[in-house]
């Protein structure tokens, strides 16, 4: 992990134009819902840390689908129902301290998902609104977060020239990793409809894995959460193909963090997940694990401590990873491209109810 220094002779000088007051509350109202997911070690909500030029730093944001369309619906100028308000005002307050740590960002995964459910065209409308907002004035989500403004009128938002570069169709194509995720999602799903123990759904997921599919670390660690007693409410919210669609965009989306946040490390630019979502960040933050006692914990705290299903998931996973880590033909164990298409026909047949 990368890590901040945080000596108490800290003299870099920064001037933000920003009552201290305001500055204080978004960042409490960002770190209420402990949003971010890093590989860093330090206070994530600290924003001085991200403006201290000593370690040289560019960070990198990674924003959820729900999260990134929040933001871009601010721009719509829209009436707001009461009931979304204190989740928008979040989305604002996510903003503003990126705009002031001098936060970029990756939203791919979230454009690909939104346009898988409601298309390209829709998608490339939300990265116009996006961008409006990422370019407006940080004072106006810092006022509306803290309540101070009831909407952000529209007309104070940047005026961005449109860009037009990439087909809209494009945004529609289904990725190969989302593809991969969708039939695990699919097999947890399957899994769960199983009149047998919980435990014994987490063990058949594994030998699945080993012997007909691959190993995935988001959707074993999700699996892992969503069997154990201690499930995260609406993790998968139903069986239509939406829903299962929904968990494999959220398993995607931690893989692509994941990716970036491991090369991060090595090119001092950090990538920050960041989510509301309880099910994608804990899956993030196990899936950093830096040893094999940190991933013991990992799967065996879903489970409670010293529970002996736990140390039994565990000890039946370090099994059957060592199996397939010594193959050496192991690629060729992973389908192919028309099996794992079969594979979603004949899971979807068995899983999905209409809509």
């Amino acid at each position: 992990m990368s890590e901040w220094t945080e000596e108490e002779d800290f003299e870099a000088l920064i001037i933000l134009d920003y009552p201290p007051a305001d500055i204080f509350a978004i960042q409490e109202l960002v770190k209420s819902r402990e949003t971010f997911v890093a590989l860093l070690f330090g206070d994530l909500y600290e924003l001085m840390h991200y403006l201290d030029p000593r370690p040289g730093f560019q960070f990198l944001g990674y924003l959820d689908r729900n999260l990134y369309s929040r933001i871009s619906s601010l721009v719509t100028g829209r009436a707001l129902r009461p009931n979304e308000l204190t989740d928008l005002r979040w989305a604002a307050a996510v903003l503003a301290f990126s705009q002031l740590a001098k936060i970029t960002f990756d939203y791919a995964s979230s454009i690909y998902e939104l346009a898988s459910a409601k298309g390209g065209a829709e998608a490339e409308e939300e990265i116009e609104r996006f961008r409006i907002a990422d370019n407006s004035d940080p004072r106006l989500f810092i006022d509306f977060a803290l309540g101070k403004l009831p909407k952000i009128p529209k007309s104070a938002f940047a005026d961005v020239p449109k860009e037009n570069k990439v087909d809209p169709a494009e945004f529609e194509k289904r990725t190969n990793e989302f593809r991969l995720n969708y039939i695990f999602a699919l097999k947890i799903a399957e899994l769960s409809q199983r009149a047998v123990r919980p435990i014994d759904k987490m063990i058949a997921l594994i030998d699945w894995m080993r012997a007909e599919f691959m190993f995935g670390s988001p959707a074993l660690l999700f699996a892992n959460r969503y069997f154990s007693p201690n499930r995260f409410r609406r993790m998968i919210k139903g069986f239509t193909k939406r829903d299962i669609k929904n968990a494999a965009w959220d398993l995607t989306f931690v893989q692509n963090w994941r990716r970036a946040a491991l090369k991060g490390i090595e090119a001092n630019k950090p990538a920050l997940l960041m989510s509301g979502d309880k099910a994608v960040r804990d899956v993030a933050r196990r899936i950093t694990a830096e040893s094999e006692d940190e991933f013991t914990n990992h799967l065996r705290e879903p489970w409670g401590r010293n529970a002996p299903d736990g140390l039994r998931i565990f000890s039946h996973y370090r099994e059957a990873w060592g199996t397939v880590a010594q193959d050496t033909n192991r690629s060729k164990k992973v389908p192919n491209y028309p099996t794992q298409l079969k594979m979603i026909d004949d899971l979807e047949r068995m899983v999905l109810v209409s809509n």
